[in-house]
C-alpha cells in the first residue's frame, strides 16, 4: 500500500476511532500509551511465529517517519483536536435533538408540554412558561434544571462530555450522576384576585368565592432517574455511532489523503534534512536526525523482552524524544500538527450525514415531584415517562420521538372526601401522549410537538380558603374561616395541545407557542382554551463548542 493511500485512509480514521473526550484533571493527552500506539501494531509483530519474519517487521516498526507515518502522526496528534472533532460530532447530532425536558410538566404547572421527555439536561436547563394546561390558577412558572454530574464537573473544572477511554484507569468519564436531574419550579405571578366555586364540606351546598391570591413563590421540585436514555450525547453509544459512521464511509475519506500529504511532508522534512549539528546534510554529508533516531530505536528495541508492555514503554520513550528533536528543528512544528489535525476537521464537517448521528433508542425515565398548588394541599407525584421512535424509511432513523406518560398524585396528609367524613391521600392518576419532530430535515430549527393529557381524580380536588376570601362575590354572607375546606368536582379532565418550538441557532434558546383546550380545569367546570408561551435555554450547545469548557 503507497503512502499516500495510507495517509488518505488510516490517518483520517485512525484520528478519531477512539474519541470519548478530555478530562479536565486528567493527563494532557485524553489517550493512554497503548492508544496512542495503537496502529504500530506491537501485538501482531510480537506475536509471529518466525523469528526472522518477526525482526524485520519489528525493524520497519521503528521507521516513524516512513513507513509508519501515519501511525506517527496519530500519536502525535493535538490532544484539543481529539476532544474538538467529537465535540463537532455531538453538536450536529444535539440539533436533531426533540427529547429534552427543559420546562415544567403539566402535573407540575407547566403550560407548553403535555408530557415530560424522557431527555435530562446535560449541566443547566432555564424555562419560564406562562398558560398552565391543567391548573385554574393561571400563574407564570420559571423552571430551572441541573444535572447532578454535569454540575460536579462544572464546578471542579472538568469537561462536560469527556471522552476519553473509560477503560483506562486516568479517564473520569460520566458515571451514574449523569442519569440524575433536579429542578425546582417558582410561581413569578404577582399577587391578584381569583373568584373560585366550591362545597362546603358540612352542609354539601355550593360556595362561590373572590380570594385576593398573595405571592407564591416555590411551586414544585422533582427529581429525575434516566434508567435508560442512549440518546444523551455522553452515551457510550454515540461514540460507536461516531466509529460506526467511520467505517461505512471510508471510501470516501480516501480523497482527503491528496489534500492532506502537504501538512504531512511538512512535519518530517528538517528531521529529515538536519544532521546532529543543525547543519543541513547537504552541506555537511553526514546522517540526518532522523536516520541515527531510526538506528538507536531499532536496537533497543531489538534489546528489549519480547513482551508487548516493554516494546510500548521503547516505542513511547522514543517518539518523545523524536518529537522534541523536531520541536528544537522547527519552531513552528506543533502550528503545522495543528494545521494538519484541523485539516481533518475541516474535511469530514463538510460530509457529514446529519441522518448518521441520531440515535433513536427507546428511553426510560422514572420521577418524583413535590408540589405546593395554590390554594390546595401539598402534593407527590410518583410518574414514569417512555419514549420511543417509530421506524422511518428504509436506512434512514425517524427523528420523530412518541413520548407516553403515567402518573399518580397523592397528598401529604389525609384529606376529606366528602362521604360521611372519610378521608383519603389519593388525588388523581394522569395519563399523557405526546408526538415531537422536526419541521422539515433533523437539524430544523423549528419542531411540532401534538399532545393529549388525561386526568382522572379519584376523589373531589381539595381548596384551602386563602387569606382575604370573606365573603360571596356580590352579597354580604361571610365565609368560613381562612383554612375551612371546600370541595370541587371528581371526574376526568382531558388537554389537547399543540406547540410549535422555534430554536434560535445554536445558542441553547428556545421559544415554544401553543394553543390547548381542557374540558375544564383541576378546580374549575367548563371548558378552556389558553394560548401559551415560553422561553427555554439549555446550556449543551454552549458546551460543545470546540475549544470550549
Amino acid at each position: 500500500m503507497n503512502l499516500e493511500k495510507k495517509c488518505g485512509i488510516a490517518l483520517v480514521f485512525f484520528l478519531l476511532a477512539n474519541l470519548q473526550g478530555v478530562d479536565g484533571a486528567a493527563p494532557s493527552d485524553p489517550r493512554t500509551t497503548a492508544e496512542r500506539l495503537n496502529y504500530f501494531d506491537l501485538s501482531v509483530i510480537i506475536n509471529l511465529p518466525a523469528a526472522a519474519t518477526r525482526n524485520a517487521r519489528r525493524d520497519d516498526m521503528a521507521d516513524a517517519l516512513g513507513t509508519h507515518n501515519y501511525a506517527f502522526v496519530y500519536y502525535a496528534l493535538p490532544p484539543s483536536t481529539l476532544s474538538d472533532s467529537f465535540k463537532e460530532f455531538l453538536q450536529s447530532a444535539e440539533k436533531t435533538r426533540v427529547d429534552q425536558q427543559i420546562g415544567s410538566s403539566a402535573s407540575a404547572g407547566g403550560s407548553t408540554s403535555t408530557a415530560s421527555k424522557t431527555g435530562l439536561a446535560t449541566l443547566l436547563g432555564f424555562a419560564l412558561e406562562s398558560g398552565a394546561v391543567t391548573q385554574t390558577i393561571d400563574q407564570n412558572v420559571a423552571t430551572l434544571r441541573a444535572n447532578a454530574d454535569g454540575l460536579v464537573r462544572f464546578l471542579s473544572n472538568q469537561e462536560l462530555f469527556p471522552a476519553c477511554d473509560r477503560k483506562s484507569p486516568e479517564c473520569s468519564a460520566p458515571g451514574p450522576l449523569k442519569d440524575v436531574e433536579l429542578s425546582v419550579s417558582f410561581n413569578v405571578n404577582d399577587a391578584g384576585t381569583r373568584t373560585l366555586s366550591g362545597v362546603a364540606p358540612a352542609s354539601g351546598n355550593p360556595v362561590d368565592f373572590a380570594a385576593l391570591l398573595s405571592k407564591h413563590q416555590f411551586s414544585a421540585a422533582t427529581a429525575r432517574y434516566a434508567i435508560n436514555n442512549n440518546r444523551d450525547p455522553r452515551s457510550k453509544k454515540y461514540r460507536d455511532k461516531w466509529m460506526a459512521w467511520f467505517k461505512a464511509n471510508q471510501s470516501l475519506l480516501q480523497a482527503a489523503g491528496r489534500d492532506l500529504l502537504s501538512y504531512v511532508a511538512a512535519l518530517h522534512l528538517k528531521a529529515q534534512q538536519t544532521d546532529i549539528n543543525g547543519v543541513p546534510t547537504a552541506t555537511s554529508g553526514l546522517p540526518d536526525q532522523y536516520t541515527l533516531w531510526l538506528a538507536d530505536t531499532q536496537k533497543l528495541l531489538a534489546a528489549a523482552p519480547l513482551i508487548e508492555a516493554e516494546w510500548q514503554k521503547v516505542m513511547a520513550s522514543q517518539l518523545d524524544i523524536l518529537l522534541d528533536k523536531m520541536r528544537k528543528l522547527d519552531p513552528e512544528f506543533d502550528s503545522k500538527l495543528t494545521d494538519l489535525a484541523r485539516g481533518y476537521v475541516r474535511y469530514l464537517a463538510l460530509r457529514r450525514d446529519l441522518s448518521s448521528t441520531l440515535i433513536t433508542d427507546p428511553a426510560l425515565t422514572v420521577e418524583y415531584t413535590y408540589s405546593q398548588p395554590t390554594i390546595q394541599p401539598k402534593l407527590h407525584t410518583v410518574k414514569v415517562a417512555y419514549a420511543y421512535s417509530p421506524a422511518g424509511a428504509a436506512g434512514m432513523p425517524n427523528p420523530g420521538t412518541i413520548t407516553f406518560n403515567a402518573a399518580l398524585d397523592f397528598y401529604q396528609k389525609p384529606q376529606l372526601t366528602g362521604t360521611l367524613q372519610n378521608s383519603s391521600r389519593w388525588k388523581d392518576a394522569q395519563a399523557a401522549l405526546q408526538f415531537d419532530r422536526p419541521l422539515g430535515p433533523p437539524d430544523s430549527p423549528a419542531q411540532l410537538s401534538l399532545g393529549a393529557y388525561y386526568q382522572y381524580q379519584i376523589h373531589p380536588g381539595i381548596i384551602t380558603i386563602p387569606d382575604g376570601a370573606t365573603v360571596l362575590p356580590g352579597t354580604n354572607i361571610t365565609l368560613p374561616p381562612s383554612g375551612t375546606q371546600l370541595f370541587t368536582q371528581k371526574g376526568s379532565l382531558f388537554v389537547g395541545q399543540a406547540t410549535l418550538t422555534v430554536r434560535l441557532s445554536s445558542s441553547g434558546l428556545k421559544v415554544p407557542i401553543g394553543i390547548s383546550w381542557s374540558n375544564r380545569t383541576d378546580l374549575v367546570k367548563g371548558n378552556e382554551v389558553r394560548g401559551h408561551v415560553g422561553f427555554t435555554f439549555d446550556s449543551t450547545p454552549l458546551f460543545l463548542i470546540p475549544g470550549f469548557k
